[in-house]
């Protein structure tokens, strides 16, 4: 079964975080023990891509995550909402007002049917990324992390590796990690993931690669 990417910012911590230096065209990282999910449910899934005023930003508790409603006005003034399911120590701010980009979008099917949603500003600065980022960021498989031999296939994990425009680019694992790109404060994870199978007949539902990860902006 994948793993569901997820995201917070970083809190009180039980454990001294720890840091890794910064290497080549990689950012330092620093590590967070706090747990929590982030989602797009795909069935608040309301318009495609656009851009308009942040009308409202609201959170309500829901078990043990808080569902935020993002709500953004076009220029016709019609009213598009959001629906983004986050950790509930996680702070998702963007001001009443400001100018954004909204991206969603539905992307497998069946039971492996995911949301994906970049939030960024009139500046392409990305303020949430689930699954998805802004025209001229990427992400894609980073450093190797495990391989899981099995009976159907192998499964080889690795790290996701998520670049700005500039070149620099941060490495997300499953355990969360905060870090400076492109001159704002995130805190992320993700993992990728690769599937050799041992013969030319792959079981039901089965995904043969997949790349997950979630950044949010610092407040």
């Amino acid at each position: 079964m994948r793993a569901v990417v997820w995201i917070l910012l970083v809190g009180c911590s039980s454990h001294p975080p720890v840091t890794t230096a910064a290497a080549g065209d990689l950012v330092a990282t620093t590590s967070s023990d706090i747990d929590g999910f982030a989602s797009f449910p795909f069935q608040h899934l309301d318009d495609p891509a656009l851009k308009g005023k942040v009308a409202d930003l609201t959170s309500e508790v829901d078990g043990d995550h808080n569902r935020w409603t993002l709500a953004v006005e076009d220029n016709a003034n019609l009213r598009h909402t959001y629906s983004i399911e986050l950790p509930s120590k996680v702070v998702f701010a963007i001001a009443t007002g400001s100018n954004v980009l909204v991206e969603p979008e539905l992307v497998g099917g069946g039971p492996n049917a995911r949301g994906h949603i970049a939030v960024s500003d009139d500046h392409g600065a990305v303020l949430l990324a689930i699954g998805k980022l802004p025209v001229g960021w990427s992400a894609g498989p980073g450093s190797a992390v495990a391989t899981t031999p099995g009976s159907t296939y192998d499964e080889h994990m690795f790290a996701v590796r998520v670049t700005e425009p500039g070149g620099t680019a941060v490495e997300l694992v499953p355990a969360w990690r905060s870090f400076t790109l492109a001159g704002a404060k995130f805190v992320g994870n993700g993992n990728a993931g690769k599937r050799e199978l041992h013969d030319e007949r792959p079981p039901p539902d089965y995904v043969g690669a997949w790349t997950d990860f979630t950044i949010v902006r610092a407040p």
